[in-house]
């Protein structure tokens, strides 16, 4: 099960081993891990490479130890990676996580000048622009909005997208893969929520938000789209680390707020 040869440390692939069971439901009916000692034995590894291991997953917000009762499962958190643009409704359908989307505007626009040179669009063309409300257990947590080149993009205009992946959509009209056709780029902000944007997210003002400026662009280098998502900050957390860089929405700061 370990690779004991390897330059990844053995804690390290505990706890990626750990994190693809969580994924995949083994430990759904409990909601727990087994305990240290059991892990010990299933990975033939001390109890302080389990401990390790077991800490990592905790900085993460994947599990939460309570001492002398277990190992308890937290409730999913819904990723933004910095690494790689994951479709936020297709996040949320792959992992049973009740997300509801309000389509604000759905509309045909001409950009402002920022977004048409991101867009790479002359002066004056239009742009398909999507303006949508994300909330997580009826607490408002994102607040996204995107513009699409209108030339090669204006079916959106018809289509279903409270319900509907962006993402599934682009790759059902077009010849366009996500997942392995595309290039972001990604800029990460903390700001203060413009007054209109603090309504929608019910924030009392001031108020601090994460803002993410994502250009997404095909291997070929066209632009694809433009968006810009605020997130609410007391329910949000940016993630460091030599292994990957993640602004994440908590499901259990979420839980607070009701």
């Amino acid at each position: 099960m370990l690779c004991r040869n390897s330059s990844c440390p053995l804690y390290l692939q505990v706890a990626q081993d750990l994190q693809t069971r969580i994924e995949s439901g083994e430990f759904a009916s409990s909601s727990m891990l087994p305990s240290e000692q059991d892990l010990c034995v299933t990975y033939c590894v001390s109890r302080t490479t389990v401990r390790r291991a077991l800490s990592l997953m905790e900085e993460y917000n994947v599990i939460s130890p309570h001492q002398g009762k277990g190992i308890y499962l937290q409730e999913p958190k819904l990723p933004d990676s910095l690494a790689f643009p994951q479709g936020f409704t297709q996040y949320c359908i792959e992992h049973d996580i009740p997300i509801a989307t309000q389509i604000l505007v759905l509309c045909r626009s001409i950009p402002t000048p920022y977004v048409a040179r991101r867009l790479q669009l002359a002066q004056g063309d239009a742009a398909v622009f999507l303006k949508r409300l994300r909330t997580l257990k009826n607490v408002p947590v994102a607040l996204e909005q995107t513009w699409l080149p209108f030339e090669r993009f204006s079916f959106l205009l018809n289509t279903g997208l409270e319900i509907d992946s962006l993402y599934e959509m682009i790759e059902q009209h077009t010849d366009i893969h996500i997942r392995g056709n595309i290039s972001p780029s990604i800029v990460l902000k903390s700001e203060l929520a413009l007054a209109d944007d603090a309504e929608l997210l019910q924030l009392a003002m001031p108020a601090a938000v994460f803002v993410a400026d994502e250009i997404v662009n095909s291997t070929t280098g066209s632009p694809i789209l433009f968006t810009r998502r605020i997130l609410r900050g007391d329910c949000s957390k940016y993630y460091f680390s030599n292994r990957a860089n993640q602004l994440s929405i908590l499901a259990e700061l979420v839980q607070d707020k009701n």
